[in-house]
């Protein structure tokens, strides 16, 4: 599969916003497991709207990945070095989508004089995540009854601390 990945535009909202919860109800059922309250609070904020205005904020970095037609991924990181969306979708999962995202946002905070990514990753993201050298810094933190456990990556082209 030919993956591009590019920066977000406003017409990419609603497209994305499919992506994510689409990925959150079939694919993070470890996590919610199944719960309508768990599910309502995670997916509350993830609306079409909501993604046009991340997609415009000047301190957030949204990036899509497409295939042949549509977007199938979606993830957005924040200038302070937050990843805090990294999602594709269930028809794609494990092709290689989730790793395109990463990467591209891995190139904009190096870029950006990021020396670090941090995240709290899902139980469902946790073995993703660890492939792609993120480790754990935490102890776990909840939310709506679910785990968030906190995880960062040394960027590869980041200065050693001194």
């Amino acid at each position: 599969m030919t993956i591009h990945v590019r920066q977000a535009r406003p017409e990419d909202a609603a497209a994305a916003c499919r992506v994510v919860r689409n990925a959150i109800e079939q694919c993070c059922a470890e996590d919610h497991e199944g719960d309508p309250a768990r599910m309502d609070a995670w997916l509350r904020n993830k609306t079409p709207e909501n993604f046009v205005t991340w997609i415009q904020r000047d301190d957030l970095y949204c990036v899509v990945a497409g295939g042949k037609a549509d977007v199938i991924g979606f993830g957005m990181a924040s200038a302070a070095g937050e990843l805090l969306l990294c999602y594709v979708a269930p028809a794609v999962l494990h092709q290689g989508v989730g790793k395109a995202l990463l990467q591209e946002i891995e190139q904009w905070a190096s870029a950006a004089g990021l020396t670090e990514l941090r995240l709290e990753s899902t139980k469902t993201a946790l073995a993703f995540y660890k492939r792609n050298d993120f480790v754990a810094c935490g102890p776990a933190v909840s939310f709506a009854g679910m785990a968030g456990h906190p995880m960062r990556k040394v960027l590869p082209d980041a200065a050693p601390p001194k």
